[in-house]
């Protein structure tokens, strides 16, 4: 992509190497390519919009959206379910991840992880493969299996050989076998993709079914991934060392993000499908305004448009996905909280989750499997509150608002005691604060008394 700034050639990688460019000149060169980069996949995905609208019409249903809930997915849970969902992220998950942006950073740990940029493919299955050894030993079997046997490509692209961005797991049902491809970014990320991935492919390996007769739950299929993601975490000092606080802190905000940008994506294609005749700049501008109503800036804006969403690959390829990976990031995090109270019965559920291959309707599993429903508010924001509570984020309106909603006045998963302890703090508080009023308001007093004294002296006198 190409274009043209003051008489001068520009493209990405001149913009990345040029030397001495003022912040304005670099942001409205920027600005420039991602227009030009919008405006070529934008055309594209239009073009997309409407085979796929003839498709949905064709059919029997009214719009793409309704189609691929229901045809190409096989959702348990309809668009209006995930409207609800979207609703509910932003009431609770969106504050939580506004919170941790105010937690205090222990640097150091940063540092450590760091100096995973120069760890090689070796280095990463020796420290990932005792962990998932410690997991669950036959996941640590299935590792040494997939490395032995090379069923993996995971190096980063030379500059003269073309390598595609991301990573991502294929099945060879024949074997019943899979394949993992990560194009390294040579950080700790590499690590989180090696894991992640590695779900899959156990997904792959523990399934029986005929590939004809396969399904494919996006929900369930990702929350294979994402939810050895978050155990992972309980091994992150021998994988990590000193950079375990960093990895863990990283983890459990990937979740967030991913299930924050998922609602986002969600609404966004809700939007599309539902109106297949808007034009680019409705969809830029569309883009924009359901960015800002999730409070957060996770995709560049240029007054109240936004270019950058033709970056998300899903959308041309996979329409109506991503959805599938907000709802298992929450379960992910639902499972990391379960791990905490109940190592032995979170790993449990993963083995059975894993072993439901890609068959199993994703809220059916959930509810068979004792998970919360995210779909339901109270259960959404109880979630949200075991975050906080775990990642030191907790308010004291949050907790006032959860003990208020007890009818014994005991929190879920909090102790009777500890709720004692914490009414007892409040009213101490209360008796300092009710003192403290009391004084300012008797030097208002003498003050008053004291200016009216000297004003009758000043009279006589």
């Amino acid at each position: 992509i190409t274009v043209e700034y003051n008489g001068q050639q520009w493209n990405y990688q001149r913009l990345e190497t040029e030397e001495d460019l003022s912040t304005d000149t670099y942001r409205d060169i920027l600005k420039e390519l991602s227009r030009e980069k919008n405006r070529i996949l934008g055309n594209k995905f239009m073009e997309l919009v409407q085979v796929r609208d003839q498709i949905a019409g064709v059919s029997g249903y009214d719009n793409y959206a309704e189609y691929a809930y229901n045809a190409v997915y096989g959702r348990d849970y309809t668009m209006e379910d995930a409207k609800k969902l979207c609703g509910n992220v932003k009431d609770t998950i969106v504050p939580l991840n506004d919170d941790m942006w105010y937690l205090d950073v222990d640097y150091a740990s940063y540092d450590s992880l760091d100096e995973l940029e120069s760890s090689s493919a070796e280095d990463m299955f020796n420290a990932v493969g005792p962990a998932l050894v410690r997991t669950q030993p036959e996941l640590g079997g299935i590792f040494q299996y997939m490395r032995d046997n090379h069923l993996y490509d995971i190096q980063a692209g030379e500059d003269s050989v073309e390598r595609t961005d991301g990573s991502y797991t294929v099945g060879l049902p024949s074997y019943r076998d899979a394949f993992i491809f990560i194009n390294r970014d040579n950080t700790f990320r590499d690590y989180q993709s090696l894991i992640h991935e590695f779900g899959h492919f156990c997904s792959y390996y523990y399934n029986t079914v005929p590939e004809m007769y396969q399904g494919f739950h996006v929900d369930v299929c990702e929350l294979q991934s994402q939810g050895l993601e978050m155990l992972s975490t309980r091994y992150a000092g021998s994988l990590f060392g000193e950079g375990a606080s960093a990895y863990t802190y990283e983890t459990m905000s990937d979740m967030l993000y991913v299930a924050i940008t998922a609602c986002m994506i969600q609404e966004f294609e809700e939007a599309v499908y539902t109106t297949p005749d808007m034009t680019l700049d409705d969809m830029n501008r569309r883009f924009k305004e359901i960015q800002d109503s999730y409070d957060g800036w996770y995709y560049r804006v240029y007054g109240n448009m936004c270019y950058d969403w033709v970056d998300i690959p899903h959308l041309f390829y996979s329409p109506v996905y991503y959805i599938g990976y907000g709802t298992s990031a929450l379960s992910a995090l639902d499972l990391w909280v379960l791990s905490g109270e109940d190592w032995d019965g979170a790993v449990d559920i993963y083995l059975g989750i894993l072993n439901e291959g890609l068959e199993a309707p994703y809220r059916g599993t959930m509810d068979r499997w004792g998970m919360k429903d995210v779909f339901d508010e109270a259960d959404i924001k109880e979630l949200s509150l075991e975050l906080g509570r775990i990642a030191g984020t907790g308010s004291m309106e949050a907790e006032e608002a959860e003990n208020s909603a007890q009818p014994d006045g005991e929190a879920p998963g909090v102790s009777a005691n500890e709720t004692s302890a914490a009414q007892d703090n409040r009213s101490v508080q209360f008796i300092i604060l009710a003192g403290i009023g009391t004084v300012i308001v008797l030097q208002v007093l003498i003050i008053s008394v004291g200016l009216v004294i000297l004003w009758e002296v000043r009279k006589k006198r």
